[in-house]
């Protein structure tokens, strides 16, 4: 998995370089990835195994030299389960954080 992982960030990076434009989350050291997912609520095991499963595949690509030497960050928000606080989060790691992508959403009821 983490293989797939370094290939399909790899392959965004390169993409937007050749847009030539600077990408948000992305600098000379790090590629920031953001995920609004319950780790409080009825769904909290879902958003819990896969934060873990996610930061276990950044350890692994990071650990043999990262995207393009860059290491791979994760900036994880509680949403409970809950669709207003998903919205609240998404807005956040967008336009906060600046995260490059969003992944792992465990979506809401």
């Amino acid at each position: 998995m983490s293989n797939a992982l370094a290939r399909c960030a790899a392959a965004l990076l390169v993409a937007s370089t050749v847009l030539g434009e600077e990408q948000p989350g992305v600098s000379d050291r790090s590629i920031l990835f953001g995920q609004s997912a319950a780790f409080s609520g009825p769904a909290q095991e879902l958003g819990r195994n896969m934060r873990l499963g996610m930061q276990a595949a950044f350890r692994e690509v990071n650990e043999q030299g990262g995207v393009h030497g860059r290491r791979l960050e994760l900036v994880s928000l509680d949403d409970g389960y809950e669709p207003e606080a998903a919205i609240d989060n998404t807005r956040q790691l967008i336009e906060g954080e600046r995260v490059f992508a969003l992944i792992g959403a465990v979506g809401t009821p």
